[in-house]
């Protein structure tokens, strides 16, 4: 991977062991057999694609809100994925969203990684979990 695709990756959640040229795409099967491609970063469980963030690294800050990548967005609609839920890490909250609220809702943007849809944080729910990652629990909650 190239230094600035591996900041690509480090700047919007991806996860660097998992990539590089030679990598393969998970697959998922459709009902009918076919293998239908996942999206590269995250993990498709049932309908949600679940993928894990540091608000710190990733989260937009003018204005706040997630963006994610234009292609896994389109690759997990595909695959059948109905939410999206974002695991932040460092506070142990997580960002749900339907996927049909991005793509409608949704606004494009090119910050120099590629096309990503963002939303806004105020159209995200949020639920607080019991633990940070790190296994402590969080001080401050969630941002709205």
């Amino acid at each position: 991977m190239s230094r600035n695709s591996n900041a690509a990756v480090q700047q919007h959640g991806g996860q660097r062991e998992h990539g590089g040229p030679n990598h393969q795409h998970p697959l998922h099967h459709s009902s009918s057999g076919e293998r239908l491609p996942q999206p590269r970063h995250g993990r498709v469980t049932g309908t949600t694609w679940r993928k894990r963030v540091r608000e710190s690294r990733h989260m937009m800050r003018r204005p706040r809100g997630w963006a994610l990548d234009k292609a896994d967005v389109f690759a997990a609609w595909g695959s059948g994925v109905k939410k999206i839920a974002l695991h932040e890490l460092e506070n142990g909250c997580t960002y749900h969203v339907g996927l049909l609220d991005l793509l409608h809702g949704g606004r494009t943007i090119d910050l120099g990684y590629g096309e990503q849809l963002f939303l806004p944080l105020e159209r995200w729910q949020v639920s607080q979990n019991s633990e940070s990652d790190s296994g402590q629990l969080t001080l401050f909650g969630c941002l709205p």
